[in-house]
């Protein structure tokens, strides 16, 4: 794929024609002579825009700013694909749509297209497709720029090792099967993990308490509580009957306080009887004779007269309390054959009430079974699945140890092609830096996570200003002109990429995009800034500055008006 024009339907769109192969350069000038202003910059020209144009009609994410700021912009890409020409259109007012070679498409549609042109990629492979990969020949946006592994802020770990292992011509399925069984032995941890949010399982998951010793006592209770409510009469006229008994034994209370009120009469009217109050005239008479006091005949005969008042007046209170006497045992008898009866009645009753429930103490024992086999057959169901979580587990390290093996094996194997690619990289770097050490070290992770290989691009001091914007260039240039598993024929910089360059090294990275790109056939495109332009001047000959620089001048863009600019109009876009 080597991109040819790049134009819109606005006639003040600075229409870029790029060299066929070759560097072609995007400068960014200020106004020159006694016009130019202290204010008056390279930024805001459009030099950015047009990488992120160009990104746009190869079917980014749709740009509501572009909807908002530019409506009824159209902007066109042509490009090669071998022999063949072809052109994708884009509307900034329906985004969802492109229209390639003459005929509109759904935008995935396009991009399948686009993958099936330019990528190698096998059925089933997920998170690798066009828009994954374009971003390394096309870096857009700040974060493209922080590190030579990195294109955006939101691409996972395993998608970016995923990337560069496939665009650099490592094995995808190794790539792939480690991430498979990480993630499938990260979903039997989680899985086992949920328990731990039930209050339950809570102790057992923490080890706090021992699940075989407390799941033995629990089935206890349950079969405990599964005979009673096999046995578990019900009866409807449980409380009826309930009822019945509560009177019952009012009753008898009553009949208790009466029955002690009797016996307590039968008592006190047993001891007057047992008393006795006569007195007779006799024993008066004697008393007086001993004393020697004679009495009168008169007073003898009230003496005999007031002793037989007295005899009928002890005979009239005993024949009263032996009635009273009678009345009271007759009254107790009664009382007691009434308890009789009632005791019998109340036994029957507990009797029955013992050998039945009632219909909500069934309902409550059911739901105190249910509560309790719901309880165990938790905990069984955690006993069962932690110990599947934990077989799977043992199997799915074991596997991963033996792709371990596997991966080993392959580098082993293919290091002699591997090589062809990590030298790549250390050419470039060396001529850039010859006396620094440089690589592109790709060794098997064998750590539990989802990456399969490492790449580590490597140049010493590579904290320092400027040598991390090389190993940028140096390791997109390596995968384009490794060219496996592609077919991209361009490399497109932003010149946010030279800006910490030391002009030295900047002047020996255009020397090697001019020779490679010569070489085989495929295009350097930069957008680059005149004074970093004119800092390479003196590490350049006039000769190469000519034929590396000057010449390959596509489209100069300057603030001298809005007509000078990449759009030809002046509008504020954060398409960032």
């Amino acid at each position: 794929m080597q991109l040819i024009k790049f134009s819109a339907n606005k006639p003040t769109f600075r229409t870029v024609r790029f060299n066929e192969t070759g560097i072609s350069l995007v400068v960014g000038r200020k106004k020159s002579g006694e016009q130019s202003r202290r204010q008056d910059t390279y930024n805001g020209v459009g030099k950015s825009l047009l990488l992120y144009l160009v990104n746009f009609c190869l079917c980014s994410k749709p740009k509501e700013e572009l909807k908002e700021k530019l409506p009824g912009w159209i902007f066109t890409l042509d490009f090669r694909i071998g022999e063949n020409l072809h052109t994708i259109s884009r509307s900034t007012d329906d985004q969802s749509k492109v229209t390639l070679d003459g005929t509109e498409v759904d935008l995935d549609k396009c991009r399948q297209w686009l993958e099936r042109q330019c990528f190698a990629i096998a059925e089933n492979i997920a998170y690798l497709t066009f828009r994954s990969l374009i971003g390394n020949f096309l870096r857009t946006g700040k974060a493209a720029y922080q590190s030579y592994e990195r294109l955006n802020f939101s691409e996972k770990a395993y998608q970016k090792a995923l990337r560069m292992a496939f665009l650099l011509g490592l094995d995808i399925d190794l790539t792939h099967k480690k991430f498979a069984l990480k993630e499938s032995l990260d979903h039997a941890v989680e899985m086992n993990n949920n328990f731990s949010k039930d209050p339950l399982v809570r102790e057992y998951f923490l080890g706090e308490k021992d699940i075989n010793i407390d799941l033995r006592e629990l089935e206890d209770e349950l079969a405990k509580l599964e005979r009673a409510h096999k046995d578990f009469c019900v009866a409807e006229n449980y409380r009826d009957v309930e009822k019945e008994a509560n009177e019952i034994k009012r009753e008898l209370q009553v009949l208790r306080n009466r029955e002690y009120s009797a016996d307590s009469a039968i008592s006190h009217i047993s001891e007057s009887l047992d008393q006795k109050a006569e007195v007779d005239e006799s024993q008066l008479l004697e008393v007086y004779e001993r004393v020697r006091v004679a009495l009168p005949e008169a007073i003898k005969a009230s003496l005999r007269e007031v002793a037989k008042f007295h005899r009928e007046l002890v005979d009239a209170r005993k024949k009263r309390l032996t009635e009273e006497l009678r009345r009271f045992k007759k009254q107790r008898n009664e009382i007691e054959q009434q308890q009789k009866s009632l005791n019998a009645d109340l036994n029957n009753k507990v009797k029955f009430l013992n050998a039945h429930g009632a219909f909500s103490e069934y309902v409550s024992l059911s739901e105190q079974l249910a509560a309790k086999k719901a309880e165990v057959d938790k905990l069984r169901h955690f006993q069962k699945m932690t110990k599947a979580y934990k077989d799977q587990a043992r199997e799915l390290k074991l596997k991963l140890k033996e792709e371990d093996v596997r991966a080993a094996r392959y580098l082993e194997e293919n290091e002699s092609e591997i090589a062809k690619v990590t030298n790549l990289f250390r050419d470039f770097t060396k001529r850039i830096y010859p006396d620094k050490g440089s690589g592109l070290i790709i060794s098997n992770n064998e750590g539990e996570n989802q990456t399969r290989f490492d790449v580590e691009a490597k140049i010493l001091d590579d904290a320092s200003d400027g040598i991390n914007e090389v190993k940028i260039f140096c390791f997109d240039l390596t995968v384009l002109l490794a060219r496996r598993n592609h077919s991209v024929d361009f490399l497109f910089h932003d010149s946010r990429l030279f800006a910490d360059i030391d002009p030295r090294q900047k002047s020996e990275l255009f020397r090697i995009a001019g020779e490679y790109s010569k070489q085989r056939g495929i295009q350097y495109i930069a957008t680059l800034n005149e004074d970093l332009m004119e800092a390479m001047r003196e590490w350049l000959s006039p000769e190469e500055f000519e034929a590396l620089i000057e010449s390959n001048v596509v489209l100069e863009l300057t603030d001298e008006s809005a007509e000078a600019k990449l759009l030809g109009i002046e509008v504020d876009l954060d398409y960032e």
